[in-house]
């Protein structure tokens, strides 16, 4: 069951990133999350991060090894890019994220996991992890397969139906600018 809990994982972390693309919602007891997760890394303190911010965001940052910018993060969070500063700003202030120059263009600046925001990613996973575990326990053996088989097919649906939509809206832009010109 351990191997078949972690491909759900990383199912979920690749829907994390297609929610971000067309707005869905993944459900998940974030309160509890955020107290679990607070008093593992954060020791209590006050201020820990918006757990739904801060998994979209290291889900992202962990498949691009070189970091994002803030218009990628505004993107990503489906905020205007001010409030993304200002997510972000707290984020490394408490030492969950950092910033970077980038070695290609040093007048961009990347946003990466700390240290610190990797060990909170992997408990928040942890705590993910336990949460699928529950759920698959009512499942057989060959039903946890059949059903992993079925949620891939519903990523991929969507991750297609994310790029018509995204096709759509700038082919839509294209024409409007055309409009305009003439």
């Amino acid at each position: 069951m351990e191997a078949n809990s972690a491909e759900f994982i990383a199912l979920i972390h690749r829907m994390v990133g297609i929610r971000a693309r067309i707005s869905l919602f993944m459900p998940m007891d974030l309160k509890q999350l955020q107290q679990e997760i607070t008093r593992a890394v954060h020791d209590g303190k006050p201020g820990a991060p918006n757990f739904a911010n801060f998994f979209s965001l290291s889900v992202a940052l962990l498949r691009q090894e070189s970091g994002l910018t803030m218009t990628e993060i505004a993107q990503l969070l489906q905020v205007p890019q001010s409030s993304a500063t200002r997510i972000v700003d707290d984020m490394v202030a408490r030492g969950d994220l950092e910033r970077k120059q980038d070695s290609n263009d040093r007048r961009v600046i990347r946003i990466l996991l700390s240290d610190e925001g990797l060990l909170l990613f992997r408990a928040s996973n942890h705590f993910l992890q336990r949460r699928v575990n529950r759920v698959l326990d009512a499942f057989k053996a060959n039903e946890r397969t059949q059903l992993l088989d079925y949620m891939h097919r519903v990523a991929d649906a969507l991750e297609l139906e994310a790029a018509e939509l995204e096709l759509g809206d700038a082919i839509e832009k294209v024409t409007i600018r055309k409009g305009e010109k003439t």
